[in-house]
């Protein structure tokens, strides 16, 4: 995701060397949603929330949706405004990496539903899986250190 942003910020700099466009409203709505996308994949993946996790795909289907409206309609523009063809351009490849990060988002998720499933689907205790310092017991996931260590041989 970090590609995504700073793909978009390239894109947002050119951006700003020139007149605003209007059509920069296409974006904000995209913005937004990808943005709660990452919030709630992040949350369900470290919650372990097999529901929250299930139901970004809807919401990716949605982005994907505004991705198609907005380039649509910005073909649209470069039709009518030749002039502004770079500006317009610009604006696609912001939305289509505003898209990326919601398909990112998704497969967040899908991990997180996966880890539910492994876990039993509780939905606290998801942030003892990232911390090798955790007890062993404390997740029902083995951890590759867990294995490293049950294996070694001690010398006597």
């Amino acid at each position: 995701m970090g590609d995504q942003a700073v793909s978009i910020a390239r894109k947002a700099r050119k951006l700003n060397r020139h007149p605003a466009l209007s059509e920069v409203e296409l974006i904000t709505p995209m913005r937004e949603h990808a943005m709660r996308m990452f919030k709630d994949s992040v949350d369900a993946y470290v919650q372990e929330d097999v529901e929250l996790g299930r139901a970004l795909k809807a919401r990716d289907k949605a982005l994907d949706e505004m991705n198609a409206v907005a380039s649509r309609r910005l073909i649209e523009q470069m039709a009518q405004d030749p002039d502004q063809l770079r500006g317009y351009l610009n604006l696609m490849f912001i939305a289509r990496h505003l898209e990326r990060v919601g398909d990112h988002a998704t497969n967040i998720a899908e991990d997180a539903v996966y880890a539910g499933r492994r876990s039993g689907g509780h939905s606290a205790p998801g942030i003892s899986n990232l911390c090798l310092k955790c007890d062993s017991t404390s997740s029902p996931i083995e951890r590759p250190m867990d294995r490293i260590g049950s294996s070694r041989k001690t010398s006597a």
